[in-house]
């Protein structure tokens, strides 16, 4: 797929690898849609995107208020008549017990980490062109692929989303639309911040984004469903 005045809709575009997404996809041209919670860092995500010389709209808004999906989608068609990438970056990471955890806060993990992104993913399909490339990326985690103890809920949320894509692929594939899901392990954003991990030994944001830009790019003959991304070294430190 060529990059250049393209539509590409990306959430959790506020920081982290969704901002990193979002400005890599600018600076080849492509306009975005930009979506997250926080409009002030939403907004400044637009604006270094525009320095590139795209459309580049934002669009404050919980994803676990799923109800309101359609009306946010239809607002995009609006504004850009099509789209022709979903970037699903938006989630949450939380640990908890499966006897004592709040399961209310489970239950959001859920709708933003799985059942937005099928509500969003719906919707968003029906704006993607009849005629011409179109491709749905899920940024995952490596924790889609593995079970760890106190992990149920996140672990659980990654591992549906694995299952959804695939069935998703084989429903698409025809339309000529990709659909790809990238799992990577440790990356240096807020949600790995700590005193455990070195920042520098771990998956760097640019490093995603040049996954996502290498499956867009990839002949439309062929598509990557299932990308794996992990530290080349360990960046675990050891306890002193």
């Amino acid at each position: 797929m060529k990059l250049e005045n393209k539509v590409a809709i990306v959430t959790g575009a506020s920081r982290g690898i969704g901002k990193t997404i979002a400005l890599n996809l600018a600076q080849e041209g492509t306009h975005v849609a930009l979506i997250a919670r926080s409009e002030r860092e939403l907004a400044a995500t637009a604006f270094a995107c525009e320095q590139y010389g795209v459309t580049a709209k934002f669009y404050p808004f919980d994803l676990t208020q799923i109800d309101k999906i359609p009306d946010l989608v239809r607002q995009i068609k609006k504004d850009f008549r099509v789209a022709h990438i979903l970037i699903n970056d938006a989630g949450r990471y939380v640990e908890g017990d499966p006897i004592a955890s709040d399961l209310r806060i489970w239950d959001e993990t859920l709708d933003l980490n799985f059942k937005a992104i099928y509500h969003l993913t719906q919707e968003v399909l029906k704006i993607f062109p009849e005629d011409s490339e179109a491709a749905v990326i899920n940024i995952s985690s490596i924790s889609g692929l593995t079970t760890t103890g106190g992990g149920e809920i996140y672990n659980a949320s990654k591992a549906a989303l694995k299952s959804y894509a695939g069935c998703l692929y084989e429903d698409v594939r025809e339309r000529g639309i990709k659909v790809t899901t990238i799992y990577p392990g440790y990356v240096n954003t807020s949600m790995n911040s700590g005193d455990r991990l070195d920042p520098e030994k771990m998956i760097q944001p640019e490093d995603i984004a040049s996954a996502v830009n290498w499956a867009l790019k990839i002949p439309g003959t062929s598509c990557p469903t299932d990308i794996t991304i992990r530290p080349q070294r360990s960046p675990s430190l050891k306890a002193a």
